[in-house]
């Protein structure tokens, strides 16, 4: 089986062989780039800059709309069933909703799969049958040739997904760790940071005519 994505998204794209090739390509490429634009905004030329994903544009890689859809997952689940019916082991980042325990926005991406597969499933069974079979036949195996991101990196990022901890944030108490050179930068980034967020928060109370609380002197 050559075509090694679910049978929804053979369906889909259904409708271009009714065009030349020439077209499909071109539409492919200007959709590989609108998402590239809505992902990155302002940084879209620098991005297209950078060798990996020129590569991904330029070869019709799926990469850069799964991009898209993982950053629309946030808002919105159910895009979370194009990274699952393409790449099935990158759906392992639906698991962020499970670990921040949004039960409900969990429910929400798993329905969407669940409804697409139930109502395509009875016009091409036979597909269905081929793709599970090729997915069963793929088990164990690893062709990928992607650089391993090392755990000290990936577990802050982890962590404040899980607390809900900003960004800059935790960048701030990394930085501020014994071990490093610019600790005291570090603390300094943390406090900034953390008055912020306090500022705001009491700003919205005073806006919403709530009385803040004494602060401590």
């Amino acid at each position: 089986m050559s075509f090694r994505y679910a049978p929804p998204v053979a369906l889909a794209l259904l409708p271009f062989h009714l065009v030349s090739f020439a077209t499909f390509l071109w539409t492919w490429t200007a959709l590989a780039i609108a998402a590239l634009g809505w992902v990155c905004r302002g940084w879209t030329l620098a991005a297209l800059a950078l060798y990996p994903v020129l590569l991904k544009v330029s070869v019709g890689n799926i990469h850069i709309l799964l991009a898209a859809a993982i950053v629309l997952g946030f808002r919105l689940p159910e895009s979370w069933t194009f990274v699952i019916l393409t790449k099935v082991t990158t759906g392992v980042g639906i698991l962020w909703f499970a670990f921040r325990a949004e039960w409900r926005l969990l429910v929400r991406a798993l329905a969407a799969v669940a409804v697409v597969a139930a109502v395509t499933y009875p016009f091409v069974p036979g597909w269905w049958a081929d793709w599970i079979r090729m997915l069963e036949s793929n088990v164990g195996l690893s062709g990928s040739t992607s650089v391993a991101v090392p755990l000290a990196l990936r577990f802050p990022v982890a962590w404040s997904s899980w607390r809900g901890v900003p960004a800059r944030t935790v960048a701030g108490r990394c930085r501020s760790r014994p071990s490093s050179p610019s600790r005291r930068s570090g603390r300094r980034a943390s406090r900034c940071s953390s008055r912020s967020s306090r500022w705001r928060r009491d700003r919205r109370r005073r806006r919403l005519g709530c009385r803040t609380s004494p602060r401590r002197p």
